[in-house]
């Protein structure tokens, strides 16, 4: 018959190397992971020769009077005795290549156990597999894989179509219509393309705000072309007062009028009526009608076109030598004059287009030369403005007074003082015009581009086509 002896139980603290503490006793374990140490520290004073038994798989490198450290050196279980007081007390030492039961709670604490997803331990991996039913799920995953390490969490968790659908509804809200998700073999891939590196970087912030990981085939091009419509107008001021508006939006391009002429018996009148099928149509009568009656001139007309973001100017008009004459130098500087238009339009998803604008309407003024260099009458403008594609603004309020005096005397009896005042009569005239700037931007492509021109061509190959014709049929 075998005797039991039972032997009282010495409980010790120990302090791990991660600053936690245990309560250490006969069959303990400890965790270590390849490399990693730890250090064990006893209430009472070690009484004799500690022994590990398998020191390939961990081996103490240090101890004192009340403490050991031990270091993980392969994958394995071992077992480590060390003599305290008057007992022995076996310490099981458990290494291996990760900690996965930590890691494994770890990744589940954080992800917080969304529907649908699931972790296990796989040999010394952690795998998460399962379905992702929204985008803020999947990005959780995507960030504890970054958190806790490729090496040691891999993914296989797919994507629900919701989950993209919630990407796309995304999308939309932050105005990248141009851009589409779509789920391919449980993988998300961004399709479309972005007309600017501002966009681009735009579209990238918004992904890595939701963590979610796709595969971004986005193209950047040459962005959006822009038609910029550009009038220049010098109205008189009683009728300018009615242009100083932004149109609407929405506007009809192929703006017209639309009216009824009945016939009446003899010796009744009546009044014609008429009514504009757009904003722009009834603009566009108000013009023709001021530029008939004498009472406003187009100064320029041109169209620009450029890239989004890209810089366009225009120069109607000339230059000027200004002499400029140091103590020691003397050189010609040329000032420019005219008609000068710079504007940068920068168009954005949603179908806003701002401009940057800055232009100038001079011209020299040789009343005010001095030493024979001439001033200049200068309008300028400059300012930012954003408006919807195919709208137009008018920017006014740039005045220019021009007053003259016409005197008219008798001959000889005009010319005599004080009494001749009694023959003239005199005749002020003050003549108060504004400039209006009207801008009409739209957006364009290169195909519409390249299809306006084969449109001029051959409106241009007609005409001269009809013009040989009728003098062909007139010499014969």
């Amino acid at each position: 018959m075998k005797k039991l002896i039972l032997l009282p139980i010495i409980l010790v603290s120990a302090f791990i190397s991660m600053g936690s503490t245990a309560a250490w006793g006969q069959g303990k374990t400890i965790s270590l992971s390849v490399g990693s140490s730890e250090t064990i520290k006893f209430d009472n004073r070690i009484t004799g020769v500690i022994r590990i038994l398998n020191d390939r798989i961990a081996d103490v490198v240090s101890f004192s009077k009340r403490s050991v450290t031990v270091v993980g050196i392969a994958k394995g279980v071992t077992d480590l005795y060390v003599p305290v007081g008057r007992e022995t007390i076996r310490i099981r030492i458990d290494v291996s290549d990760v900690k996965v039961g930590k890691t494994v709670r770890a990744v589940n604490l954080f992800l917080g156990g969304p529907e649908g997803i699931y972790t296990q331990a796989v040999d010394t991996k952690i795998v998460i597999s399962g379905t992702a039913y929204t985008a803020a799920d999947y990005g959780r995953v995507m960030k504890a894989i970054e958190i806790f390490g490729k090496d040691k969490v891999v993914n296989y968790t797919k994507y629900r179509p919701s989950a993209v659908e919630q990407i796309n509804k995304t999308l939309q809200a932050a105005g990248m219509t141009s851009v589409k998700a779509n789920l391919v073999a449980g993988s998300v891939f961004l399709e479309g393309a972005v007309g600017s590196k501002n966009e681009m970087e735009k579209l990238k912030a918004i992904i890595d705000a939701l963590h979610v990981k796709v595969s971004n085939l986005v193209s950047m091009g040459e962005g959006a072309q822009v038609q910029v419509k550009v009038r220049f107008m010098e109205i008189s001021h009683s009728d300018m007062v009615n242009f100083g508006l932004e149109l609407p939006d929405a506007l009809v391009v192929s703006g017209g009028l639309e009216g009824e002429f009945p016939i009446l018996p003899a010796g009744q009148t009546n009044q014609l009526t008429f009514m504009a099928r757009s904003p722009e149509a009834l603009l566009n009568f108000k013009l023709n009608t001021l530029f008939k009656t004498g009472n406003a001139r187009i100064l320029a007309e041109p169209k620009l076109v450029c890239g989004s973001g890209s810089e366009a100017s225009l120069q109607v008009g000339g230059q000027i030598p200004i002499p400029m004459i140091t103590s020691t130098t003397s050189s010609v500087e040329w000032k420019d004059f005219g008609i000068i238009l710079k504007l940068k339009p920068v168009a954005n998803s949603r179908g806003n287009i701002t401009i940057a604008l800055q232009s100038e309407v001079s011209d020299v003024d040789w009343a005010i030369a001095v030493q024979g260099i001439p001033g200049f009458k200068t309008r300028k403008v400059k300012t930012t403005v954003t408006m919807k594609a195919g709208s137009t603004l008018i920017i006014s309020g740039l005045y220019k007074n021009n007053r003259s005096k016409n005197i008219k005397k008798f001959p000889l009896l005009g010319h005599i003082p004080i009494l001749g005042e009694l023959f003239k009569s005199r005749q002020y005239q003050e003549e108060r015009t504004s400039l209006a700037i009207m801008l009409t931007p739209t957006l364009v492509s290169s195909e519409q581009l390249k299809m306006k021109e084969s449109i001029q061509l051959v409106e241009s190959k007609f005409l001269d086509f009809n013009k040989y014709l009728y003098w062909d049929l007139f010499l014969e």
